[in-house]
């Protein structure tokens, strides 16, 4: 996801990722790399470079849609990756150039599995956090013990060698990822142990830290959630995106599952789940003030998202926000005026939780990432 110029690919038949080494094996005896010894034209050379000299060049460029960039016009900014390759042409190609696809939308991969583990972690955080203040504590820590589970055990699904998931905190100085699972998996035990101390005598005296431990160490997990994905640099995941959306599930789910446990009209709960409803369903659909015609000179990423969830993705955008009035505010709100309305407050958490899904499922579908130029059947 962070390599805007595709070069690593999955391969489903191996279970890993791989990418191009420039041939390391023909390298080493003095040799060119293959597709350079095949090119007919002598169109591709391999030297040596000067990384100092390519931070230099590519470090300090504010590229903009009039000027372009000095990599390639029409391509990802080279500030992300600080690319070596270098395109050269006795016509140089003018900084405004757009690709033959740069109109074109499509839908990214959907990652199904992250969609639940990353909905379902979420919920099971914001029920830690509702534990340390509410009466059903006893309950609610059970409920973020058995989801925080079930949950790494979907994103598990994610992984092309499921049985190699413990190799994945190797990286943990460099990758937010590695952190992340570094974070969750200490966080499911933490859970485990704050719920058991609700039932052995022994832990009792620690319930208290457990709590706050288990909430705190949720939270961050989270932050390593969303910044898996603001690492990439997509405009659609920049900070403000992910750490409104993840945090906003938090508060909302754990609203939700809080008020169906407890199945009573509390007024700070609710209050609590119509806020974060409006306040998050709001700040997703500002995405449509990007909206803008294709036929528009130069499209940004933004652009592009807006067209897909009105367009393609249109009918899961208008499901999601159907979702999240129902069961974040329409069900609560009758819950206030009829207190013995059986199952309102299990059927808002059921639609929070669709609505949730729906909105991970659009958040890596409408996606726009940056990517070289391609041609018309691209």
């Amino acid at each position: 996801m962070k390599c805007p110029y595709e070069v690593p690919q999955y391969s489903k038949k191996r279970g890993i990722v791989r990418k191009c080494d420039m041939c390391a094996n023909r390298l080493v005896v003095g040799e060119a790399p293959a597709c350079v010894q095949a090119c007919p034209h002598e169109a591709i050379k391999i030297t040596v470079v000067d990384t100092s000299a390519i931070k230099k060049n590519f470090r300090l460029l504010s590229p903009t849609p009039v000027t372009g960039n000095s990599f390639l016009p029409s391509s990802p900014a080279p500030q992300i990756t600080l690319p070596t390759t270098r395109y050269k042409s006795t016509k140089p190609l003018p900084a405004t150039l757009l690709a033959a696809d740069h109109a074109r939308v499509s839908p990214s991969h959907s990652h199904l599995p992250l969609v639940f583990m990353l909905v379902l972690t979420q919920l099971a955080v914001g029920v830690s956090i509702a534990a340390i203040f509410s009466d059903a504590a006893k309950l609610l820590t059970m409920v973020a013990a058995g989801v925080s589970a079930g949950a790494l055990g979907i994103a598990s699904l994610h992984l092309g060698k499921p049985f190699k998931a413990w190799r994945a905190f190797l990286g943990w100085r460099k990758s937010w990822f590695s952190r992340e699972v570094i974070v969750f998996g200490g966080y499911v035990p933490l859970a485990m142990t704050a719920a058991a101390s609700f039932w052995f005598a022994p832990l009792a005296p620690f319930q208290k830290p457990l709590l706050l431990a288990t909430a705190a160490t949720g939270l961050l997990g989270v932050v390593c959630s969303a910044m898996i994905y603001v690492d990439t640099q997509r405009e659609f995941w920049r900070a403000s995106q992910c750490f409104g959306k993840f945090f906003g599930t938090t508060l909302l789910l754990g609203a939700a599952t809080t008020l169906a446990i407890t199945n009573s009209a509390s007024w700070p709960v609710i209050a609590t789940l119509l806020g974060a409803t409006v306040v998050k369903l709001g700040f997703e659909n500002r995405i449509f003030h990007q909206l803008v015609d294709e036929d528009t000179l130069m499209l940004t990423s933004l652009n592009k998202t807006a067209r897909l969830m009105t367009g393609e993705l249109g009918l899961v955008a208008r499901f999601r926000v159907a979702c999240g009035l129902a069961g974040g505010v329409a069900l609560p709100l009758f819950l206030l005026v009829n207190h013995a309305a059986a199952g309102l407050a299990a059927g808002a958490l059921a639609l929070c939780v669709v609505g949730e899904l729906l909105e991970r499922y659009l958040f890596f579908t409408a996606v726009a990432p940056a990517k070289m130029p391609g041609g018309f059947a691209a």
